[in-house]
Order: C-alpha cells, then sequence, then structure tokens
C-alpha cells in the first residue's frame, strides 16, 4: 500500500525531482504527452491501466502500487481492473477470446472444487 496520503501526483513529481529529469524528459523516454502527465500532475485527469504500467515500468515500481495511489478502493480498484482486462479481451480476434473464455472458466471450475473440498 502506498506511503501515507502519496498521490499519484506526488509520486509523480517526488520521482521528477528525485531523479533530475524535467516531465519534458519523463513524457519522451515513456512516449506519454506532456499534456497528459500535466493533468495527472494537476490532478484533472487519471491514467489508463496501460498508462500506469508504463510509467511502472519506467520508474521500476510495482504497476499494484501506482493503481493503489489511483484508485485507493479495493473493490473500486478490482473493478478497473477487470474493466481493463475485460477491454483487452474483447479487442482480441473472436478465437483468442474463446481460448481466453475457456481458461478462465477452467480456472473458476478449479477454485471452485478447491473450495468445495476445504
Amino acid at each position: 500500500m502506498p506511503d501515507g496520503h502519496l498521490t499519484l501526483s506526488s509520486f509523480i513529481t517526488r520521482y521528477i525531482r528525485d531523479h533530475n529529469i524535467t516531465v519534458h524528459e519523463l513524457s519522451r523516454n515513456t512516449k506519454i504527452a506532456h499534456s497528459t502527465l500535466d493533468r495527472w500532475i494537476a490532478g484533472t485527469s487519471t491514467p489508463t491501466l496501460k498508462q500506469l504500467d508504463i510509467l511502472a515500468r519506467y520508474t521500476h515500481v510495482d504497476l499494484c502500487y501506482l493503481v493503489d495511489l489511483v484508485v485507493p478502493d479495493r473493490t473500486r480498484r478490482e473493478r478497473v481492473v477487470a474493466d481493463d482486462l475485460a477491454n483487452r479481451i474483447s479487442q482480441l480476434p473472436q478465437d483468442w477470446q474463446d481460448v481466453v473464455d475457456a481458461v478462465l472458466i477452467g480456472l473458476a471450475a478449479k477454485s471452485t472444487n478447491k473450495i468445495a473440498k476445504e
């Protein structure tokens, strides 16, 4: 869980300060638009999960850490992640969607069987 009352804005601001870079450099290195980073810092918009993943990889922090900064409520965070996953799956070709559905159904059945045995 994030430190104290850390927000995405303060995380980015601290990262920029601690690594002696500018927003422009962060934008160039992550390929996230400068204006987008400015809006995150101002707190006027929130990133997508894909954008958070890019930022997490660049800053070498766990994606879940950044998700916690943006969506601190666990139930809401799980919905955000589930919605993003569903959106990504829907963009796959139909045959891949069928494979993912089969895998998810198999995992759900396995989980149900495990719970029943306990």
